[in-house]
């Protein structure tokens, strides 16, 4: 138990340590998700195409299309607008913004809910002392 205590301890000190020289650097951020050509929010993105092509069919055109920009230099986004537009034609469904989709400052996953439910168990414990 000691041993655990020690490794804890030294594990939150260098957390501290690390957190206070932490920068933020927008540009190499968004300089590294230019290297995913798009791929990187490919969760996002079929978890938006899925409900409208069918599970099967969004995870292939997503799959086929990330191939394809993988093997051409291109990116994701490019590549999937107009092959979504045709599938999407064919199923009778307009076609959501794509650029959109592959926005990641509008993909925050379940980031908002959690911070809700931490700041109200925060308020809570408030009320409670």
């Amino acid at each position: 138990l000691r041993e655990c205590l020690r490794i804890g301890a030294g594990a939150a000190a260098n957390a501290v340590r690390l957190a206070e020289t932490l920068r933020v650097s927008p540009e190499a951020m968004a300089a590294n998700l230019r290297l995913t050509r798009g791929a990187i929010v490919s969760e996002r993105v079929n978890a938006v195409l899925a409900p409208l092509l069918g599970k099967a069919n969004a995870k292939r055109l997503l799959a086929e299309v990330t191939v394809a920009a993988e093997r051409d230099g291109a990116d994701v986004a490019d590549l999937l607008g107009p092959a979504l537009e045709q599938a999407l034609e064919e199923a009778g469904v307009a076609c959501p913004d794509v650029p959109g989709l592959f926005d990641p400052s509008g993909y925050t996953g379940m980031s908002g809910p959690l911070v809700d439910r931490a700041l109200q168990r925060f308020e809570s414990v408030l009320k409670e002392t």
